[in-house]
C-alpha cells in the first residue's frame, strides 16, 4: 500500500497489503482526515469537482455499509477481516445521518428525470460532481 504520493515508476512496485483489513483503515483514516479538514465547507450548491464534508461523509458511509455487507454475506476474503458487521452498519448509519441531517445543500430531487438531465449537472442528490467538457459536437471532444 501506498502512504505517500508515488513520483517514480520505480516506486509502482509496491508490495501488495497484507490483508483487506489494511485497505480499508487506509480508506477509513484518508476519510476521517477529510472530514476533518473539510469540517466548516459545506457548499450551499454542489460544485462541480470539489468536495465538501458532506461528501467526505457520504463516501465514509458507503465505505462502512460496504465492508458490513460484504463480510455479513461471506464475499471472499472479506471474512477473514476483523471488523464486527454490527459496528460498521451501526458507523454506516451514523455518517449517512450525518449526510442527511446536518446540511440543507443535498437531498432529494422533486423530479426523478431530473436525476438523469446532464444540463442540471447541480442537482440536490449528486454529492459527487465529475467535471466534462462538454463543448464538442461528439461526447468525449
Amino acid at each position: 500500500i501506498h502512504k505517500t504520493v508515488v513520483e517514480t515508476l520505480e516506486q509502482t512496485n509496491t508490495p501488495l497489503a497484507q490483508n483487506l483489513d489494511k485497505v480499508y483503515d487506509l480508506i477509513i483514516s484518508d476519510c476521517e482526515t477529510s472530514i476533518t479538514y473539510l469540517e466548516n465547507t459545506v457548499y450551499s450548491i454542489p460544485k462541480i469537482e470539489r468536495v465538501d464534508r458532506v461528501a467526505a461523509e457520504a463516501l465514509l458511509a458507503k465505505v462502512y455499509l460496504y465492508i458490513a455487507s460484504a463480510k455479513e454475506n461471506n464475499v471472499l476474503l472479506y471474512g477473514a477481516m476483523n471488523k464486527n458487521v454490527d459496528d460498521m452498519y451501526a458507523k454506516a448509519a451514523h455518517y449517512a445521518n450525518e449526510v442527511i441531517t446536518k446540511q440543507s445543500t443535498y437531498g432529494f430531487e422533486d423530479n426523478l428525470i431530473d436525476l438523469y438531465d446532464v444540463e442540471k449537472a447541480r442537482g440536490k442528490e449528486k454529492i459527487f460532481i465529475m467535471g466534462m467538457d462538454r463543448s464538442g459536437i461528439e461526447e468525449g471532444e
